[in-house]
């Protein structure tokens, strides 16, 4: 799978975290500390993707409009995508959501994410759904797909539906010491499916998170068939 990349030259990468490093007594504010990740995951040689570019680029099957690109938190079992839209004057941008569950399913009250997410909510007295995506459990695409204008105004069946597709686990040797739940998994994605997912990945990325949508990219590799088989028959 290949996918753009951010480009900036590595000796530059390198000054800039000279700066920070010289300049540590001062404040930094989130948007610092993210732009220190990012320059020094390239001034180590890592790869840096926009996620939002990347599943843009990637194009969409043509009977579902769901991305050909998938991205989920690294230690879920299956994720849903759920379209979404955004209105600017008179221009509709097509979009989406990557969760761990299906938002209006009453099923969810057994779904162990949902419920991590609820009671970290309550714990914070904030909103659940602001809580997933810190939480890396919904991850958000904005004009991410680019269907013609009179697909997104109308009341399809793909509109209404919330897809689902399996998650890659990652590879033994590739598995981080840590938590999975501080990395996540791009991927192009074999098949959506309504109801249970049948079908599992290819060639997937391990990323780490600087700041959504920008990621970087500590591995890559190849599902053979029987990591796929397997895989399959553990999410059936």
């Amino acid at each position: 799978m290949e996918v753009a990349t951010i480009e900036v030259d590595r000796e530059e990468a390198r000054k800039r975290v000279a700066e920070f490093t010289a300049n540590r007594r001062k404040k930094l504010t989130e948007m610092d500390q993210a732009l220190y990740r990012g320059y020094r995951a390239l001034a180590e040689g890592l790869t840096l993707v926009d996620v939002n570019e990347a599943i843009r680029k990637g194009g969409h099957f043509p009977n579902t409009y769901c991305p050909k690109l998938a991205i989920a938190r690294a230690d879920l079992p299956t994720v849903y995508f759920d379209h979404r839209f955004s209105y600017e004057r008179d221009i509709i941008n097509h979009g989406g959501e990557f969760a761990a569950w299906r938002w209006h399913d009453p099923r969810n009250k057994e779904n162990e994410f949902y419920k991590l997410a609820q009671t970290v909510a309550q714990t914070r007295n904030a909103a659940p759904v602001d809580v997933a995506h810190e939480l890396g459990l919904s991850i958000r695409v904005e004009s991410a797909i680019d269907s013609p204008p009179e697909e997104r105004k109308g009341r399809r069946r793909w509109y209404k539906t919330d897809y689902q597709t399996i998650v890659p686990t990652i590879p033994f040797h590739l598995r981080p010491n840590g938590d999975a739940d501080k990395y996540f998994i791009l991927w192009e994605v074999e098949q959506w499916d309504e109801w249970r997912p049948s079908r599992a990945p290819g060639d997937p990325f391990l990323l780490e998170r600087i700041a959504h949508p920008i990621y970087v990219v500590v591995a890559q590799w190849d599902l053979s068939e029987l990591e796929k088989r397997i895989l399959e028959s553990f999410r059936r």
